[in-house]
């Protein structure tokens, strides 16, 4: 019988190292599917990454862009601004141009009129000298006058 308990130890050994050997490969193979689990976590950790860092740089285009289109409003704003100013000083410009045609207007109207009004009371003068000079007689003063009048009174 120690044959049969050599046969059986060895058959039980043998058995061991084979039970021991499929133990032995399921742990490789579940150390295997956990590597292939961390390397795709690893993967999809940043891709992740990749995702949300491209999110944001993102996020910061649509700022800028925000930024650029207030920029581009308030200068169109600005610019609108400008032009309702330039048509408001171009038509106070052209209206003060009238004012001032007006003006040179009036002022060559009073210009006539003064010279009108000297003429006249100069003309007035020469009649009053005139009248007395033909009441007092006096012949030279009476041409000196009327002559003075010809080239002052009757003329325009």
């Amino acid at each position: 019988m120690r044959r049969d308990t050599q046969l059986w130890l060895a058959g039980s050994i043998v058995v061991a190292i084979a039970v021991a050997s499929v133990v032995v490969i399921n742990q490789r193979a579940q150390i295997s599917d956990q590597r292939e689990s961390l390397d795709q976590q690893s993967l999809l950790t940043a891709e992740l990454k990749e995702r949300s860092d491209e999110a944001a740089r993102l996020r910061q285009q649509e700022t800028n862009f925000a930024l650029q289109l207030k920029a581009l409003d308030a200068e169109q704003a600005r610019n609108a601004a400008s032009a309702a100013a330039d048509q408001a000083s171009q038509a106070a410009s052209e209206q003060r141009a009238q004012e001032r045609q007006r003006l040179e207007a009036q002022i060559q109207d009073l210009k006539v009129q003064r010279e009108r009004l000297a003429r006249q009371t100069a003309c007035t003068q020469i009649q009053t000298g005139l009248r007395s000079a033909e009441r007092n007689g006096d012949e030279t003063q009476t041409k000196a006058l009327q002559e003075r009048w010809n080239a002052t009174c009757t003329s325009g």
